[in-house]
């Protein structure tokens, strides 16, 4: 709440906030929608710090020195106590819900980086500004030794309550092996994932969440494209900005010049990508890396539960064929267009002790095929 001269007073709470903040979970609850709360950001730049409540200037707590790169680390001990009392806070407000779980933190590298891999072969971006896209950034070891804090603080918040939700943490963009995962972590984080983050760490044995999308233009192909490739990979969770939704514009049709995607159209077809995925008993399947023999012109990811149910996304310029490493028996086969849901093919196919063809129905550039055992 704002005290005195329109400064923050951070020991005080505004009970609006919380009033909205419970309607919004209600109403999400009411169609079915989870909700994932992120209890804190990165600031990115000294400009947003100059705004931040948390900036010494900006509040009546007297916190002493304090730099944008320091506020979500320990350094700063009264900053810490704020913080996992808000934690404790939003935690007893919400603890009713069972459409929620919570992220510690969105893109904890921004502020102090360390960069893991170089995944372009070059010494530069065409475009200054978007340099960060040439690496894979993950958080410093001080923002990391603060995140398990954090997560140690929702789990303490929690024991005593009727609800225990699952925590989430955002470890990085694009892939990488994680060193390490904190006991109190359920779900694992990316952003811009690719579909390798889920093969890297798929041992973790954690939910693997593709956890923002962007900065990749704005065609609806481009993001659901990303989203078959990372759920057949093995991915737990698809969770895209959709700049479709702002001020005025709350039924997500809006038109927007924005660095990512999103649109009506969109939600349609990621909602055949959900049909998809309920078709099969998808608890037993997992990441297969044989099935598919050769598909010339395509790559492809893969979940089956061996010889029994088998979901493939193939991207690419595709052939006549392709040709799939089966286990000796029977089972039905079907071709699905993903940005249509259409029924493209469906024959019945022998698994034998050699790889086995299969016609690809016309010519297209991606291709969803369902092998069920008959």
């Amino acid at each position: 709440m704002y005290e005195g001269e329109g400064k923050f007073d951070l020991s005080k709470w505004n009970p609006d906030y919380f009033d909205r903040l419970r309607d919004f979970v209600s109403v999400a609850a009411s169609h079915d929608i989870i909700v994932e709360l992120t209890f804190f950001c990165a600031t990115y730049d000294d400009d947003y710090w100059l705004r931040h409540p948390f900036h010494p200037g900006n509040n009546v707590n007297q916190l002493g020195t304090l730099a944008r790169q320091d506020f979500n680390t320990l350094k700063n001990e009264q900053v810490v106590q704020f913080q996992k009392a808000l934690i404790r806070k939003m935690v007893a407000e919400l603890n009713e819900f069972d459409n929620l779980f919570y992220e510690i933190s969105n893109e904890p590298w921004a502020d102090n980086d360390v960069k893991k891999l170089n995944l372009l072969k070059t010494s530069g971006a065409s475009r200054p500004e978007m340099k960060w896209s040439l690496y894979s950034h993950a958080a410093s070891e001080e923002a990391l030794a603060w995140q398990q804090v954090m997560a140690s603080e929702i789990e303490d918040a929690e024991k005593n309550l009727h609800k225990k939700h699952l925590i989430a943490q955002n470890y990085c963009n694009y892939k990488q092996s994680l060193e390490a995962v904190d006991a109190n972590i359920d779900i694992i984080h990316f952003h811009y994932a690719w579909p390798e983050a889920v093969a890297l760490n798929y041992g973790w044995d954690r939910p693997i969440g593709f956890d923002e999308s962007g900065f990749a233009g704005s065609a609806d192909s481009t993001y659901l494209q990303q989203a078959w490739s990372f759920m057949l990979a093995g991915g737990a969770i698809f969770n895209n900005l959709d700049y479709s939704y702002y001020v005025g514009s709350e039924d997500g049709t809006g038109s927007y010049d924005a660095p990512g995607g999103g649109s009506k159209r969109l939600r349609q077809q990621l909602k055949i990508l959900h049909g998809f995925m309920d078709s099969f008993d998808y608890i037993n399947m997992q990441p297969d890396y044989s099935v598919i023999y050769h598909a010339p012109g395509m790559i492809s990811q893969s979940l089956s539960q061996p010889g029994i149910q088998y979901a493939i996304f193939f991207q690419g310029n595709a052939g006549d064929w392709v040709k799939l490493s089966l286990p000796e028996g029977e089972y039905q086969y079907e071709w699905i267009a993903p940005d249509t849901g259409q029924s493209l093919a469906q024959e019945e196919i022998q698994g034998s002790e050699d790889p086995v063809t299969i016609s690809v129905p016309g010519h297209g550039y991606r291709f969803a095929l369902r092998i069920l055992s008959r």
